[in-house]
């Protein structure tokens, strides 16, 4: 029996547009056992859902998502780029995120600060996720792993993953340098002899970025502990074929 866990990509971006309450309802509609999603700061520090640095991409704004407030950033339209039928989903805050997901199993609250380095954002993330009850069931991950190490460093009993994309050498005994308890492997630099140490030594391994039926096979039967994926309710549909 495997027992890996699915979980939305910002919600489940393939249905519905990416890291809004829309796409975090679907992946609750589509069996999904909890999301993933990316958290910046607002002008005014609030903690808000968006993965891009730039507004651009996916609302009906321009500029660095940090020049505006959060209730100018709540204001934008974050849906019409996916499709009209969700015209006037908003950017939402991290909280009204939370308010949603709070009774999913596992909630992978990324921190997007490689490229800005937000000023107290580890606090404010940690904050919220007591505030509404769900702290012990969030891995923090990030790419920038220094902010990895300032959460455990805040908060000991934090769990977090490390982000990365490329091959790294050994990768549970750099994670568990970090303190981390998962390592958060782009798909193609997952392989089964690197998950099968990790377990060994007590890492688990989430692998992000798998779409393609094929792709989440092959996951699915090295056992990753976690697929984070832009369609979980077509990973649940294979996971559940190979179960029985």
């Amino acid at each position: 029996m495997i027992k890996t866990k699915i979980l939305g990509h910002r919600g489940a971006m393939g249905s519905a547009p990416e890291n809004t309450l829309p796409s975090f309802r679907k992946a609750i509609e589509e069996s999904a056992d909890g999301v993933e999603f990316d958290v910046q700061l607002s002008a005014d520090g609030l903690p808000v859902v968006i993965h891009d640095e730039a507004l651009d991409r996916t609302t009906n704004a321009e500029g660095p998502v940090n020049a505006l407030t959060a209730r100018e950033l709540r204001e934008l339209d974050a849906g019409s780029f996916f499709s009209s039928e969700f015209n006037g989903a908003n950017l939402p805050l991290l909280k009204e995120v939370l308010e949603v997901i709070q009774d999913m199993d596992i909630i992978n609250l990324e921190l997007k600060n490689g490229n800005i380095r937000y000023e107290g954002m580890e606090e404010k993330v940690i904050g919220l996720t007591r505030e509404y009850g769900v702290f012990d069931k969030t891995i923090f991950s990030s790419f920038n792993h220094y902010s990895i190490k300032k959460i455990k460093e805040i908060e000991p009993a934090a769990r977090t993953g490390v982000l990365y994309m490329a091959g790294i050498y050994r990768p549970w005994e750099y994670a568990k340098k970090l303190g981390a308890e998962a390592i958060h492997p782009f798909y193609a630099a997952t392989v089964p002899e690197i998950v099968e140490e990790c377990h060994k030594h007590d890492m688990a391994v989430n692998a992000f970025g798998a779409n393609d039926d094929s792709v989440i096979r092959q996951l699915l039967m090295m056992n990753v502990d976690a697929i984070i994926t832009d369609y979980p309710a077509r990973a649940r549909e294979i996971l559940d074929e190979i179960n029985n």
